[in-house]
């Protein structure tokens, strides 16, 4: 029987382990694991409250990502475990929820970092945030629509207080047109200087109670080209499919 010399034996070993580790690597290089967060990080004053909530928003229902204890105001909310499949389906919309009827509605995609400030007794009207540029026209859209909020409630201060004047009340009114008319341009204008964000899908949409801003039948061309150039980017996205859908259903 010929016997191997430990020499040779050495060089075999050692062409074995380098086999075997470019195979486990191999192995490994098949599966996915690199995954990605998201993170919301936030610090409240005036806050009561000791949980805070955060929600994915689909085009039909919510899923509840996690809930954060509220520590001294500051809290950190996190969406971990986003796979390389699953972030084809992003930017998404969040919820974050400090109650039911206290809540803000951003735009984030895997690996952002988002941070807010604010106060909690009335989060949406006051809220600021820093992050990248999907949560900042999230922000900007959350802010104009306050200013025009607060400008049609001081004119209702006003009809209130002259609402026996045919004269005053004609001059509200001509007034409340042009709020009217000046934030539909502000909506106009960000669909148009951000066409790649999502964010603009929220702009289209934007309502106060039953005031349409945007109506979508007499601006279908725009939502049209809005989805031709979001659907380029963000093919497999949710809320592209749905919009697609909504585009066929208003075409018939």
């Amino acid at each position: 029987m010929k016997l191997i010399n430990k020499k040779q034996w050495n060089r075999d070993w050692d062409g074995f382990r380098t086999l075997l580790f470019f195979s486990v690597l191999l192995l490994f290089s098949g599966c996915n694991f690199s995954t990605q967060e998201i993170s919301f990080k936030g610090e409240l004053t005036n806050c009561t409250q000791q949980k805070i909530t955060l929600y994915q928003l689909f085009p039909d229902y919510e899923e509840k990502i996690m809930e954060a204890d509220i520590k001294n105001g500051k809290f950190t909310l996190k969406h971990k475990g986003i796979t390389e499949k699953q972030s084809e389906q992003f930017p998404s919309f969040y919820k974050i929820v400090i109650s039911e009827m206290n809540y803000i509605v951003t735009l984030a995609s895997p690996g952002d970092k988002i941070v807010f400030q604010g106060d909690a007794s009335n989060w949406v009207k006051t809220y600021q945030v820093a992050g990248p540029k999907d949560p900042l026209l999230m922000w900007e859209l959350d802010h104009q629509l306050k200013l025009f909020i607060d400008s049609v409630e001081a004119l209702q201060t006003i009809y209130e207080e002259h609402r026996y004047s045919d004269s005053v009340k004609m001059e509200i009114e001509k007034t409340y047109n042009q709020y009217i008319l000046n934030h539909q341009n502000f909506l106009l204008c960000l669909i148009q200087n951000n066409s790649t964000s999502l964010a603009t899908l929220i702009a289209f949409y934007q309502r106060f109670n039953r005031r349409i801003f945007i109506e979508e039948k007499e601006h279908l061309p725009l939502l049209q080209s809005m989805y031709d150039t979001l659907n380029a980017h963000y093919p497999n996205n949710p809320n592209l499919i749905y919009l697609k859908e909504r585009l066929e259903d208003i075409s018939e």
